[in-house]
């Protein structure tokens, strides 16, 4: 029973042994090494098991001959005892149980060959197999080693040009910052000119209304000039009159010596006309004069509400110069990368301001002639005042004097009225610069959305030459390895010719 147990049980473990290691041969690994170690210690320790049941067997073998043997000899002895006629086979009884235990021996020894040489050759198998597959791990594990080293170092390319293409992101965001801030502070600066075209366009407004206030002033002075004249032409007569009337006192007084009561009655008749019609000429006088002050009160205040709505877009316009110079200081801190492409622009600024300062100093020598002419104006009211309060002898001259200051004042009004036209005209200019400067504005935010435009249409461009070389590394037979390899490699041409 055990010898045939140990010759069905031992080929199944030949068999096993040889697909065992024909699968190690064919597959190799380190998972097949560790699994031929697994089975070579079960086969090992199933070995030792057999021989342990073998040494048990043939124990109780031994054990059952001596039995027999023992067996054998009490019979021998009773039956030659009890039966002493029968005479035993002795010889077929020893010779029986010595075959039994040369068989035994026999079967034992042929067990434990076989065993031995099933076990030996597997193990010899075994080890030829193991020592072929050490070679192959080896040389698997040197190029294991060798992709693992190739894979280091593409993983640090890639990682050297995803810190680039970081760098580059966020210097593309940085850009894209300034250039937010640049085109922001570019619109707040076009507000700001807008604004100053609007000042400028009020201010030109109020020059009009200025001009139109002097012209209207003008011809109120003409009336003036000529309501003095016809009082003058009054006061003659007037002063006719009142020669007139003295001769007539003096008659009267040369009557009342040698003429009689009722010559001086008429002459007293006379003498009360004359006088009544010099308080009407004095009334007249004065009504006129009162008028003549009242328009010339009013000039003056007309005057000063021009000259303080002057000086108030004159502060305005300064403020907005400062504002704006304030503003160019801005954005000189913000622009420094485009400097080249400003320099121009900011040498026509330095014009514009060096224009407005000029046109700043003319207004103030303007509205200083403007305040010189309001004094003149106010010494010929206060002189006309004088003439016509005064004593009648030196009236004619003050007012011929007069007249020839409202005839200066007329040519100093024709001259404001010239260099006004001519403000006009600077204003004009200045207003075709300042379309100018807003044509060339919006050149550069045509250039600014062209070269956004340009960035974009890149930066697609290498998306799309991304993904390309994955789908290829995709379609590759190279698996995963070769895959990542051909990425790495792409991405870093592109990286390159980007």
């Amino acid at each position: 029973a055990v010898t045939k147990w140990a010759n069905v049980l031992l080929p199944g473990m030949r068999l096993g042994l040889l697909s065992w290691a024909g699968r190690l041969l064919s597959c190799g690994g380190a998972a097949e090494l560790q699994r031929a170690a697994a089975q070579l210690s079960r086969a090992v320790t199933h070995r030792a098991k057999l021989q342990a049941t073998n040494q048990l067997v043939y124990t109780l073998c031994s054990r059952l001959l001596r039995a027999c043997s023992e067996c054998d000899v009490k019979l021998v002895g009773w039956l030659k005892s009890n039966c002493p006629d029968v005479v035993p086979p002795s010889d077929v009884a020893s010779g029986t149980l010595d075959d039994l235990a040369q068989g035994l021996e026999e079967a034992s020894w042929q067990l434990d060959s076989d065993t031995e040489q099933i076990v030996t050759s597997s193990h010899a198998h075994l080890l030829s197999a193991v020592d072929a597959l050490l070679s192959q791990a080896n040389r698997r594990s040197q190029q294991c080693s060798e992709l693992m080293k190739r894979l280091q170092s593409v993983e640090a390319e890639l990682a050297k040009a995803g810190e680039k293409s970081d760098r580059l992101q966020r210097r593309v965001e940085e850009l894209e910052g300034e250039r937010a801030d640049w085109n922001e502070s570019r619109l707040s600066q076009l507000e700001e000119i807008s604004r100053a075209d609007r000042m400028l366009s009020s201010y030109a407004s109020a020059e009009n209304d200025l001009q139109t206030a002097n012209s209207r002033l003008a011809g109120e002075r003409d009336d003036a000039a000529k309501r003095v004249e016809s009082l003058e032409v009054e006061l003659a007569e007037a002063r006719a009159q009142l020669v007139a009337m003295e001769g007539v006192m003096t008659q009267l007084g040369e009557a009342s010596a040698s003429a009689g009561d009722e010559k001086i009655k008429e002459l007293l008749e006379s003498n009360l006309a004359l006088t009544e019609a010099r308080r009407e000429l004095e009334s007249q006088l004065n009504r006129k004069s009162a008028e003549h002050e009242s328009l010339l009160a009013q000039a003056e205040t007309q005057q000063q509400q021009h000259e303080a709505e002057q000086e108030q877009l004159q502060a305005e316009k300064e403020d907005l110069c400062q504002q704006l110079r304030a503003l160019d200081a801005q954005l000189k801190k913000k622009q420094r990368f485009v400097e080249e492409q400003i320099a121009e622009r900011e040498a026509e600024r330095e014009e514009f301001q060096a224009e407005i300062q000029r046109l700043n100093d003319e207004a103030k020598e303007l509205r200083a002639v403007a305040v010189a002419a309001a004094a003149q104006a106010v010494d010929a009211k206060v002189g006309v005042e004088d003439d016509l309060n005064g004593d009648d002898g030196g009236e004619t001259g003050g007012l011929s004097g007069r007249i020839e200051s409202l005839k200066e004042l007329r040519e100093e009004r024709d001259g404001l009225r010239r260099e006004v036209s001519s403000l006009n005209k600077e204003l004009e200019d200045l207003s075709n610069d300042k379309d100018e400067l807003q044509r060339q504005y919006v050149r550069q935010l045509q250039e600014n959305s062209a070269l956004r435009g340009e960035v974009d249409s890149r930066r697609r461009h290498g998306d799309a030459r991304s993904t390309r070389p994955r789908r290829a590394a995709r379609r590759s037979p190279g698996g995963p390895r070769g895959s990542r390899r051909g990425r790495s490699c792409t991405e870093r041409r592109q990286f390159e010719t980007g």
